[in-house]
C-alpha cells in the first residue's frame, strides 16, 4: 500500500490535468494477481474539497517474459553534440 499526501499545485489528479485541493489523498494498492501473470493496481482519490465522494479505479499489467539488461553508464555517453546529455 502507498499512502500518500501533501500534494502541491504542481500535480494533477490524471493525466488530463485534472485539478485538486491542498486536501487530496491517494492510496494506492498493488497485488499480484493471476498465479502471477498480472499486476493489479487500485488507485483511490479522496479530495473533499474537489471530489464529491472518493473516486477509485483499478488497472492491470500483464508480466511480460522480457529479461531486462543492465545498462552502465560511462563517461563515453557524453556527446557534445547533444548538449542535454552533457
Amino acid at each position: 500500500v502507498v499512502d500518500t499526501t501533501n500534494f502541491n499545485e504542481f500535480t494533477w489528479l490524471n493525466s488530463a490535468g485534472a485539478p485538486h485541493s491542498e486536501t487530496l489523498h491517494l492510496i494506492e494498492r498493488y497485488r499480484s494477481v493471476n498465479g502471477g501473470h498480472f499486476l493489479e493496481l487500485k488507485v483511490t482519490a479522496e479530495d473533499p474539497k474537489v471530489l464529491p465522494k472518493p473516486y477509485t479505479y483499478t488497472r492491470y499489467y500483464r508480466k511480460v517474459d522480457t529479461e531486462i539488461s543492465q545498462y552502465v553508464c560511462t563517461d563515453d555517453l557524453v556527446k557534445p553534440e547533444i548538449p542535454a546529455i552533457q
